[in-house]
């Protein structure tokens, strides 16, 4: 199993041991944080680091490759959140997570610059005057919430503690984070990989964009479509008669046959 990696790079003239510990805390607070979120199970990472660069690498004890990608992901994007910019917050990113990766960012006051990425992916860079101006890092996001639904493919559950699930919305692309009555669990156990569509309370960003939903009033199985929409092209033959596919609708329309 590849490894995941995700490399904190230092830069000033001020950096010492108290900064490079006070980093390696505040990571390993938030990536723990957002591992528990996923499996419900005690974190599986090892850490190793340098003078200015931190670097964490999780083990494959106990996590599968999707698990530790899902953490690389989400704790980026969280870095990025906690930048400034337009990223969202992910739905795994518990409050504990957010503080310490806006901390993290803070840290930058001290620096010149502080940046996040992965190994083989570009980085997020935080000038230290970005961060002191930024008024931005660390602010509560605002959201609203209602009652709704949400179409996507159910995914990733766990059962400890309150139950939840993973539900990848196909309006937006995202990941949603859904909690659940244990009374639903054979529901969402016989839906799991399933096209879905789930009622309940939704987070919402104020753009609409949803964060997560907090209690699972119902759900049920979308039939999976048994041909896909562009195979239905030419399915019946001189359907029109030989006349235009337009001119054949427009008369239609307009009542005619």
């Amino acid at each position: 199993m590849a490894n995941s990696e995700i490399v904190i790079t230092l830069s000033g003239s001020k950096i010492d041991s108290r900064l490079v510990g006070k980093t390696i805390s505040l990571l390993r607070a938030a990536l723990d944080d957002i591992e528990k979120s996923i499996t419900q199970e005690p974190p599986q990472a090892v850490w190793e680091t340098g003078d200015t660069e931190v670097r964490v690498v999780a083990s494959a004890n106990g996590v599968d490759a999707a698990t530790l990608a899902q953490i690389q992901h989400d704790f980026l994007d969280g870095f990025s959140a906690a930048s400034g910019r337009e990223t969202p917050w992910p739905a795994t990113i518990t409050p504990r997570a957010r503080r310490a990766i806006s901390n993290l960012i803070r840290q930058a006051n001290e620096l010149d610059a502080i940046s996040a990425g992965a190994e083989s992916g570009p980085m997020v860079l935080v000038t230290g005057d970005q961060a002191r101006a930024s008024r931005a890092l660390g602010a509560v996001e605002r959201t609203y919430t209602e009652h709704t639904s949400i179409d996507g493919r159910l995914d990733l559950i766990s059962v400890r503690g309150r139950p939840r699930f993973i539900i990848q919305d196909f309006a937006t692309g995202k990941r949603l984070l859904c909690r659940f009555d244990d009374t639903l669990i054979s529901r969402v156990k016989d839906a799991l990989g399933k096209r879905v569509v789930i009622e309940g309370a939704v987070k919402f960003r104020t753009d609409g964009q949803p964060l997560s939903v907090s209690s699972v009033q119902s759900i049920w199985t979308r039939p999976e479509p048994l041909r896909a929409i562009d195979d239905l092209a030419g399915a019946v033959p001189n359907f029109t008669g030989g006349e235009a596919a337009e001119a054949f609708t427009r008369r239609r329309r307009r009542g005619g046959r």
